[in-house]
């Protein structure tokens, strides 16, 4: 008998199931609030152009 290989766990192991939201059209997905989407910016590219943005408004004080 062989001894068994260990499992080797591997990033989509770990990944959340996607949500409903992901199969909708763009029509229904206008309909619901960016809050209820449970999405991040925080890490992505785009997180630091909107706190540079956020900086630029704040010193035009807009």
């Amino acid at each position: 008998m062989q001894p068994s290989r260990p499992q080797v766990m591997t990033a989509s192991d770990h990944q959340a199931p996607e949500p409903d939201w992901v199969s909708w059209s763009n029509e229904q997905l206008l309909t619901l609030p960016m809050s209820q989407l449970g999405v991040t910016l925080e890490g992505a590219f785009l997180s630091a152009q909107i706190q540079q943005l956020y900086a630029e408004l704040a010193a035009r004080q807009l």
